[in-house]
């Protein structure tokens, strides 16, 4: 049965695409934040002649650089627009034309590799890929590194596309309203193929982790009754033909939020985080309950080289759960963080926006706090999590970026000189904003 409705009925409760660099909605979490198939090959000529990688990882037309580029997605708050932005230049070098948001602003996620993206529409029932146009090669010893042109790439449609998440070189869209998620590798992405489409158990608010090539973690309602109002309470493993393999893992009421990490994925429940730890054919499961009573979390996020995981929690205090050690600690905020991010930079930084415009970097190591203050003028910390706020994405070593929707520019901040670099003008209204490469 198609619920239509099913997933923006939710989207007021639930924070969106934890793959991604935006997580903004007004939920218990207490942070604001992550169509029927239809014949493409008329709508997306321009994907055959888009080109391709060869063995070696190039493209024809690419340029070999010296060192990575980063590049942004941006996306408007109002009208149909994602930009792509260059800051080594300070320069929008492509502008990609989506639908104009309806109720629900367009969000943005990442995957594997950094060259491919997606702008995420849940009110008009779309997913649109993007080719970022940077990318680099491992060699072993050394890397190469690569940029051409962007390029808008093939539209995926689906009722009300909301988390999507890259693992093990795969890609997996939830489409909410259908109770469905699509995988992708990114040679379907770059291709416009449609990849594999794998059924839930039901239509919900849910997400799907691709763990190998043909295993995926996926929320399910099981033996409860699924309506549209309520998050689901378990999680299964799905072969590639949707057949349930693995189940009987720990409950997680109003499941919510996650996140891998090496051979572990973790989710965030109501009452603690369920976490589950690959051991050869199988998963074991158990479950980390929360340091009190004050909170959830709904939001789990971590960066390449850390071996810890943050959560939102509370406006006072934010998770760092260590899986391997089965520990979850309280970190104090200076204040309540509308958005956060966390970055690899200085053995791990938690990154928050709060209402005066201020970024806040905290070490998860040991708590210490610094701040740049006046990023963009003070904001309403009341608004709803559909309200173009700052958001924040990780760039390259100490860089962090942060949209001024009011000022409609994107702040480049150096975390080392803890000051703006440069402030780059988008114009109209970012709002969510993806970094890749770099």
């Amino acid at each position: 049965m198609r619920l239509r409705g099913a997933g923006p009925a939710l989207l007021g409760v639930a924070l969106l695409l934890t793959a991604c660099g935006s997580d903004d909605a007004d939920d218990p979490a207490a942070v604001a934040p992550t169509a029927e198939e239809e014949d493409r090959d008329d709508d997306h000529e321009h994907e055959d002649d888009h080109d391709h990688e060869d063995e070696s990882g190039e493209t024809l037309g690419a340029t070999e650089v010296d060192a990575p580029v980063t590049r942004l997605l941006v996306a408007d708050g109002e009208a149909g627009e994602v930009a792509v932005v260059e800051p080594g230049t300070g320069e929008v070098i492509e502008v990609i034309d989506i639908p104009a948001p309806e109720m629900y602003p367009t969000m943005l996620a990442t995957t594997e590799g950094d060259r491919y993206g997606f702008a995420v529409m849940p009110d008009r029932d779309l997913a649109q890929a993007i080719d970022v146009g940077v990318w680099s090669v491992d060699h072993g010893d050394h890397f190469h590194y690569y940029v051409a042109a962007p390029a808008q790439l093939a539209e995926y449609p689906g009722g009300g596309p909301s988390h999507v998440v890259t693992h093990s070189g795969q890609t997996a869209i939830f489409f909410d309203d259908d109770g469905e998620f699509q995988v992708l590798s990114a040679a379907d992405i770059a291709q416009g193929a449609e990849g594999t489409v794998i059924a839930t158990d039901a239509p919900h608010h849910g997400v799907a982790v691709p763990w190998g090539e043909d295993r995926f973690i996926a929320s399910a309602y099981g033996d409860t009754d699924p309506d549209d109002t309520t998050l689901p309470p378990e999680v299964v493993v799905q072969d590639a033909d949707g057949e349930v393999v693995e189940s009987g893992f720990p409950e997680c009421p109003g499941l919510h939020g996650e996140v891998a990490l090496g051979d572990t994925v973790a989710f965030a429940c109501a009452d603690g985080i369920v976490v589950l730890e690959e051991h050869g054919d199988h998963f074991d499961g158990h479950k980390l309950e929360y340091p009190d009573d004050d909170g959830r979390s709904g939001t789990l996020r971590t960066a390449s080289g850390l071996d810890v995981l943050v959560g939102n929690y509370s406006a006072e205090a934010m998770l760092v759960i260590d899986p391997a050690e089965h520990e979850v600690t309280l970190v104090d905020l200076p204040d309540a963080f509308s958005t956060f991010a966390v970055s690899a930079y200085d053995d791990g930084r938690l990154l928050g926006m709060s209402a005066d415009g201020t970024l806040h970097a905290v070490a998860l190591d040991s708590g210490e706090i610094t701040s740049v203050a006046s990023v963009t003028e003070a904001y309403d910390e009341d608004a709803e999590w559909s309200d173009p706020t700052p958001q924040v994405a990780v760039g390259g070593g100490a860089l962090v970026y942060v949209t001024d929707p009011a000022a409609g520019q994107v702040h480049e901040v150096d975390l080392d000189g803890e000051a703006v670099t440069q402030s780059l003008d988008v114009g109209g209204t970012p709002f969510h904003v993806a970094a890749f490469g770099g």
